[in-house]
């Protein structure tokens, strides 16, 4: 009897020790699995941020300068494109969407499909001409400087001196646009964030808030319209802007 109760204790041993040992290789099997499929999000997502061929193909760019967009073509695609931003020699080069809200175009690309990263748009209360003394751009702040990740850039003051020219592409015609200042502040800022407090004025106090606040700025013609490209930052300051000017002629 004895012998017989060692057997099957034994066995009962053997038996939770194989159960155990399968709970491991489980337990690390969806560990190993959770972690591929997050590599795979995070390399999906980021892929999202870039434009696709289709995209670019409409752009002609000559020493990382944009020269000219072909916006009939891309409001094919989307007549929700309204223009094309870029910055000579930087990361920012992008279509601007614009929809009825500001919420759409947060969480969908050029075609309208979902995407995680986004568009880069224009607020939905700003005229889709840029006819509005001040126009305000939105964009994600992306890891590896994608969409408008590389903003940060532009608090460095050797960075924001070299890099002070870009084009705007509308479709009533291109305009040059010149860098003035970068501004940290807080998403409560209501002078930069509601578009209806300078929509049609004097853009006197957004200039006054440039020369007042921001890092780095430069000397401008206050007689111009003004463009504002705003991402968000991982800090207390918690948004950046790039402030342009820029004149319709």
């Amino acid at each position: 009897m004895s012998s017989e109760k060692e057997s099957k204790g034994e066995k009962a041993v053997d038996i939770i020790e194989k159960v155990i040992d399968r709970a491991i290789i489980l337990f690390f099997t969806l560990i190993l699995l959770f972690c591929a499929y997050a590599i795979y999000d995070s390399a999906t997502v980021y892929e999202g941020a870039n434009l696709s061929k289709e995209i670019l193909a409409n752009v002609k760019e000559e020493n990382n300068i944009v020269k000219d967009v072909d916006l009939d073509a891309l409001r094919k695609i989307n007549e929700d494109v309204i223009a094309w931003v870029a910055v000579d020699n930087s990361e920012i080069s992008f279509p601007i969407m614009q929809g009825s809200d500001d919420r759409f175009y947060l969480t969908h690309d050029i075609y309208r499909d979902y995407a995680f990263t986004g568009s880069i748009f224009m607020d939905a209360a700003n005229a889709s001409d840029f006819s509005d003394n001040y126009s305000l751009i939105y964009g994600h702040n992306m890891n590896g400087q994608k969409m408008f990740g590389s903003l940060g850039k532009w608090s460095d003051e050797e960075f924001f001196n070299a890099h002070t020219h870009g084009k705007l592409f509308t479709p009533e015609g291109d305009y040059d646009i010149n860098l003035i200042g970068y501004l940290e502040t807080t998403k409560d800022n209501d002078l930069v964030y509601t578009v209806k407090n300078t929509k049609n004025g004097y853009n006197a106090q957004i200039f006054a808030e440039i020369e007042a606040n921001a890092t780095n700025k430069r000397s401008h013609d206050e007689n111009t319209q003004i463009l504002a490209l705003s991402t968000c930052l991982g800090t207390g300051a918690n948004r950046a802007l790039l402030f342009f000017t820029f004149s319709k002629n």
